[in-house]
């Protein structure tokens, strides 16, 4: 998914990255689009990936889809290479509502939070300074 706005302080990490693009899910014949994406990472001991959930046409809720885990050694400030910020091995899991959200949908327990998901890399490119 492409980053397409938002705001990251290089120093702390605060900050929220846009993404576009999603997921769609046909969930026992619910139809859920999991979509606009941002990686919010305003609290750096609960980085989370948040999303819409659109379920059959109507909009649900924005909740957590991932919980992430930075990869080991990572340090700040983050640093910046040819106006290109890349951090490769960021862990993900799948966030309790997430889990609750389709658990729900199905009727039973067929997902659960914290199952990890796999790995993504952030591939951000900032802006000139004005």
């Amino acid at each position: 998914m492409r980053a397409t706005g938002g705001a990251l302080d290089l120093t702390t990490s605060a900050g929220e990255i846009q993404h576009t693009g999603g997921l769609l899910v046909n969930a026992a014949g619910s139809i859920i689009r999991i979509q606009n994406l941002t990686l919010d990472t305003s609290n750096p001991t609960n980085l989370v990936i948040t999303a819409d959930y659109v379920i059959n046409d109507h909009f649900a809720a924005r909740i957590a889809l991932f919980n992430v885990q930075p990869p080991a050694g990572l340090a700040l400030p983050f640093q910046v290479q040819s106006g290109v910020l890349q951090v490769n091995g960021l862990v993900l899991t799948l966030a309790p509502a997430t889990a609750s959200t389709i658990n729900a949908l199905l009727g039973g327990q067929y997902v659960q939070a914290g199952t990890n998901i796999g790995t993504a890399n952030a591939y951000v490119v900032f802006s000139p300074s004005n």
